[in-house]
Formats: structure tokens, C-alpha cells, sequence
């Protein structure tokens, strides 16, 4: 063949497959070009739906927000009924109180009009002696006066109590009650009811609700332990009538061993206060508060004077 000849035979199928490439590389093209369109068109849906993600985000956030300040709230509105209940149990108790002086009374003036003796001239079975204890000697509360005589000519003998005299007398205040079992993670404004009462002298505190009511104007003592779990810390503090009068902290949060806290207050009480224990409004427990054998905690008082 001739050499003029065979060079335009390789020049042409070297022309041939350069562009058959050249297709090849067109149609890879159009390939990567639909694939980067397909590409954005799905970075499209992404941005939309990464945009109402954040949306519904901002908007859980926001109910989140209502729903704690609508709890926060709540919290308030049951330490507020809290309170009124204490302020009715308390106007209650001076209620019964005096409902209980008026009685006494009625009973005292129903006591002095009675005859001790019977119209046969035996003696009725309240005839009794009464003593009253004064400051530093005991007389007789009893004045009777001579015999007279009656329409029938019968002799009767009346009693009559001097209320000068009268004693007073005072019933014994005390209770010591503890917590029945472990508490865990009491929460802020949360009352410990010390649920077991070991003495309740006179009945003015309660296991149902915690609180000691005062039965009459005096000075008492009050005293309270609080053990705490290791690793963890109970602030606590005694109130009366809703106002705090002593606190304590126990902290175990560097040690391995149960820890407590004692604290005693002095206080003058009237008729009707109430006093408790109680976590502090602004902080919660954090960890068990220990109530078991050998570990209790208590709470106590009495009436000094």
C-alpha cells in the first residue's frame, strides 16, 4: 500500500476514535451534570426540612417555657392553699378552744347552783372536796355556808366554789415523732412529715401533716435531725406560721459515711401558731434524707413555761 495511503487510514480511525471519546465523555457529562442537578434539588429538600425542624424546634422550646412557668405556677398556687389551710386549721383550733372554754365554763356556773344534799338528807355523788393549789400552799376551795331551813322545815346544805381560787391547770405539752422511712430527693417548699409518733403529749402535733399546733400562749422548745446519704446535701429549716425561724444544712457530698445535722430553736408561741420543718423554697434536696435503723430523722418539742 502505498505510504501517502496509509497514513490517511491511520489518521482516520485515529479520527474515529477520538470522537467516539469525545461522545463517551459527552454523555458522562450529561450524566454528572443530572447527578449534580438531582444533588441540589435534594440539598433543597434538606435545607426545607432542616428549616421546619428548627421551626418546630423553637416552637417546643417555647411550649417548654409555658409549661414550666405554668408548673412554676402551680407550685405557687399549692403553696398558697397550703398556707390557707394552715391559717384554717389554725382559726379552727381557736374555734374548738374556745368552744372548750365555754363549755368549762358553762359547766362551772351548772356546777355552782347544785345541792349536795338529796330532799331525804343524804348526800348527792358530786358532792366532793375541792383543793386549789396556789404559789406555795394548798387551801380549800370549798366555802359552804351554815344549815337553813326551808318551807318544809328540812335542813339543806349548799356548796359554793370560790372562782377566786379556782386552779389552773395546765396540760402537759410534748412530742418527739420521726420519719418512717428514707425520702429521696425531697423537693424545694416540701414539709417533712414525721410520720411516727413516738409522744404526742396533749395531741397538738399531727403524723398526717407534720405540723405541731400550739394550744396556748408560752415559750417552746423545738428540736430536729436531719441524716443525709453520702454524696449528697438536705438543707432544712424550722417555720412558724409560714415564716422561717432557724435552718440547718447537713452536707455529705465529700465524705463516705452518713451525715446530720441538730438544731434547737427557743420560741415564743400564741394559741393557734403552727410549726414545722421544711426544705427551703429556693433549695431542694440532693440525695436520700436517711430515715432507718440506727439512722433516724426526728423531729421534736415541749413546752418550756
Amino acid at each position: 500500500m502505498h505510504p501517502m495511503a496509509m497514513c490517511w487510514l491511520v489518521f482516520g480511525i485515529i479520527f474515529i476514535q477520538y470522537a467516539v471519546s469525545i461522545d463517551a465523555d459527552i454523555i458522562r457529562l450529561g450524566q454528572l451534570e443530572k447527578l449534580v442537578a438531582d444533588l441540589k434539588v435534594s440539598h433543597e429538600v434538606l435545607l426545607q426540612n432542616i428549616s421546619e425542624m428548627k421551626d418546630e424546634n423553637i416552637y417546643f422550646e417555647a411550649s417548654l417555657k409555658e409549661l414550666y412557668a405554668e408548673n412554676e405556677q402551680l407550685k405557687g398556687r399549692i403553696n398558697n392553699l397550703q398556707d390557707e389551710n394552715r391559717k384554717q386549721q389554725k382559726i379552727n383550733s381557736q374555734l374548738k378552744m374556745e368552744i372548750t372554754d365555754i363549755k368549762k365554763s358553762s359547766l362551772l356556773q351548772t356546777d355552782k347552783s347544785k345541792t349536795v344534799v338529796k330532799t331525804d338528807g343524804s348526800l348527792t355523788d358530786d358532792y366532793k372536796s375541792v383543793k386549789t393549789i396556789e404559789n406555795n400552799s394548798s387551801t380549800s376551795g370549798i366555802q359552804q355556808r351554815g344549815t337553813s331551813v326551808n318551807n318544809s322545815g328540812r335542813t339543806s346544805y349548799k356548796r359554793l366554789l370560790s372562782t377566786d381560787t379556782q386552779p389552773v391547770v395546765t396540760s402537759g405539752v410534748a412530742f418527739f415523732a420521726y420519719l418512717s422511712k428514707s425520702e429521696h430527693n425531697a423537693g424545694a417548699h416540701q414539709t417533712f412529715v414525721f410520720d411516727v409518733e413516738h409522744t404526742n403529749i396533749g395531741g397538738h402535733y399531727s403524723h398526717h401533716t407534720g405540723v405541731f399546733t400550739c394550744p396556748s400562749h408560752g415559750v417552746y422548745i423545738f428540736s430536729w435531725s436531719i441524716y443525709c446519704y453520702s454524696g449528697g446535701y438536705v438543707y432544712s429549716e424550722l417555720v412558724v406560721n409560714s415564716s422561717p425561724v432557724s435552718g440547718k444544712f447537713a452536707g455529705a457530698g465529700s465524705v463516705t459515711n452518713i451525715l446530720s445535722s441538730t438544731d434547737l430553736a427557743i420560741v415564743e408561741l400564741n394559741a393557734g401558731d403552727e410549726v414545722y420543718i421544711r426544705t427551703p423554697p429556693n433549695h431542694a434536696a440532693s440525695g436520700q434524707v436517711v430515715s432507718d435503723l440506727p439512722y433516724r430523722s426526728t423531729f421534736s418539742g415541749w413546752k418550756l413555761f
